[in-house]
């Protein structure tokens, strides 16, 4: 880049732009100006260029005609003049134009406004030297500010230490107070504080290998109604407890409460969530369905369970699922296995059983089939008086009502399997023979201690 060597050169500079400008007008000036993108300067009016090319076309004329001197002419100089001019003017602009950044430059460096306006008053009366000043230390904190500084943290740093001794006290003080607790409580809790870690997903095992979703799904099993399913020789016998036997508005003619048929052979009852059981059984049914409309014969009583408990396994192990929370007891016929009785958990888990319990005092009521069946099996009116003393010794109940409990059995007549849910007649006839059976018995027992006596 050329500079410009003095302010001399800079002022006859300026005296040749003014007279270009006055003379060549518009153009010029817009030069002048620092419009010398190629964009403007490629719109030239074209009344400039007519005048211009009807100047040329003089010019030959006349340098023809011998009337003026090619090498000594006017125009010849004029033109050289505007272009000596015209790269003045460039390099004119361009200092400028790097002046300008420096000055802008050394501005961002200056922090108060009296400095800018020094810097602005050089830059007007012409001194360009020392436009930025040194930069000045922040003025030093008297002995005040420093003493009171170190009082503020004084104070700052008790009140921490006051803080933390008492969060530290009150730590002391809780696991002293949990100290006193046994320390079965204190297993719970780090029971409790490891579910709380594990239980968000039914994907995910604990470090002791433990599903607890799963295990809460047969919580709420353990809470809900008692069912009860015994194996006979020639039948199987389901017993449920009916709880919502209070509303006295509640019609019992549309089909029964916890008791679904699922197909010709085999049916089940539920204890659980009866939503989630509604769904299963009509999963069963839809699937007893497709295989006797494929087969022209019942489905398996195992091979319906199962496909019922891969679907409930299915759920423990998909993201974002739950498991169904509810067990289900299964009674049924085939021409395999004949009569037979299984229990299916949340978990996807079933088996065969000769007598199983599910819902609320399950523990109790296994506990009293185990006394009370006998190996060599039993008939289906055994089965029914068994069914009946479970229930009233382990439901928590002061009398035993046929409006409470629904019995059903499952038998064979002929070729054909009979499901039967028994009357509310029927049922008050099992629990009066229960009753009377109960009364005997004791009687026999006070009669055997008094001869004793």
């Amino acid at each position: 880049m050329t500079t410009i060597a003095s302010h001399e050169s800079l002022a006859a500079m300026g005296d040749l732009v003014s007279k270009l400008v006055e003379k060549h007008g518009k153009k010029n000036k817009q030069i002048l100006d620092g419009d010398f993108s190629a964009r403007k300067r490629r719109k030239v009016d074209q009344k400039s260029k007519k005048e211009l090319s009807e100047k040329r076309k003089a010019k030959r004329e006349l340098l023809e005609m011998g009337r003026i001197d090619s090498s000594n002419t006017d125009i010849v100089n004029e033109r050289r003049l505007s272009r000596i001019a015209t790269k003045g003017i460039i390099q004119l602009f361009n200092a400028v134009k790097q002046h300008q950044k420096d000055v802008d430059s050394k501005l961002k460096k200056v922090k108060t406004e009296a400095q800018r306006d020094k810097i602005h008053q050089s830059i007007r009366t012409g001194s360009f030297l020392d436009l930025v000043r040194p930069k000045t230390n922040p003025p030093e904190k008297s002995d005040e500010d420093k003493k009171w500084n170190v009082l503020k943290d004084d104070f700052m740093m008790n009140n921490k230490v006051k803080d933390w001794k008492k969060t530290a006290d009150e730590d002391e003080e809780e696991e002293e107070s949990d100290g006193s607790i046994d320390g079965d409580l204190e297993s719970d809790d780090s029971d409790d504080n490891m579910a709380r870690r594990y239980d968000s997903r039914t994907t995910t095992f604990s470090p002791e290998g433990r599903l607890y979703q799963v295990e809460y799904a047969m919580e709420a099993v353990g809470h809900a109604a008692t069912c009860l399913g015994i194996l006979a020789n020639d039948g199987v016998v389901l017993a449920v407890e009916r709880r919502n036997t209070i509303n006295s508005l509640l019609d019992e003619s549309f089909g029964s409460e916890k008791i679904y048929r699922l197909g010709s052979d085999a049916a089940c009852s539920v204890a659980g969530i009866t939503s989630d059981a509604n769904v299963l059984t009509s999963h069963l049914r839809l699937i007893a369905q497709r295989y006797e409309f494929t087969y022209q014969e019942s489905i398996p009583v195992e091979q319906l369970v199962r496909s019922v408990c891969d679907m409930k396994q299915k759920y423990t192990q998909t993201g974002g699922l739950r498991p169904f929370g509810v067990s289900l007891l299964y009674m049924g016929w085939d021409t395999r296995y004949g009569f037979q009785l299984y229990q299916s958990d949340p978990s996807g888990n079933y088996g065969g059983w000769k007598a199983a319990c599910i819902g609320h005092n399950h523990a109790a009521a296994v506990s009293l089939l185990k006394q009370e069946y006998k190996d060599a099996g039993c008939s289906i009116k055994e089965a029914l008086h068994l069914a009946v003393k479970v229930l009233s010794k382990t439901l928590d109940i002061n009398k035993l009502t046929a409006e409470k409990i629904q019995v059903a059995t499952l038998t064979r007549q002929g070729d054909r399997t009979m499901i039967k849910v028994l009357s509310i007649a029927d049922t008050n006839k099992l629990i009066a023979e229960y009753e009377i059976e109960a009364k005997r018995i004791e009687d026999e027992k006070k009669a055997a201690s008094s001869s004793k006596a």
